[in-house]
């Protein structure tokens, strides 16, 4: 037996090549836009991922603004309380020498007191 050779000639097209190329483009195609989405569902995370980040950067901005402003008020408090309190104990002072002084006075005027009582007393007798 001799082996016998056909010629197929190299443009021929059979139902079965056709077939397998529908099946290969189709899995091409299915597996481009199986990676599409999957790029889409990355960027997107990706979006929401900074989305997060730039809200909390804000929300954390706000808090630190609002601590500042909380802080300089409570040096403002202070520094109030400061200026009261030294008032007041100006105060207390003042009070201290206006109450010496009116001390001094009532000492005063009891021995004027007792010296005219004295001399009356003396004019009597």
């Amino acid at each position: 037996m001799i082996a016998q050779t056909i010629a197929v000639p190299f443009d021929t097209i059979h139902l079965g090549d056709v077939l397998t190329m529908l099946v290969i483009l189709v899995g091409y195609l299915t597996y481009r836009v199986d990676k599409k989405k999957e790029e889409r569902i990355i960027k997107a995370q990706k979006d929401t991922q900074v989305l997060m980040h730039v809200e909390n950067e804000r929300k954390l901005n706000t808090l630190l603004d609002f601590q500042h402003e909380q802080l300089e008020l409570n040096q403002t408090m202070q520094h109030d309380q400061a200026v009261l309190n030294q008032k007041r104990d100006e105060q207390i002072s003042e009070l201290g020498k206006q109450t010496a002084l009116l001390s001094q006075m009532t000492e005063m005027m009891d021995r004027r007191l007792n010296r005219i009582e004295d001399q009356q007393d003396r004019d009597k007798s």
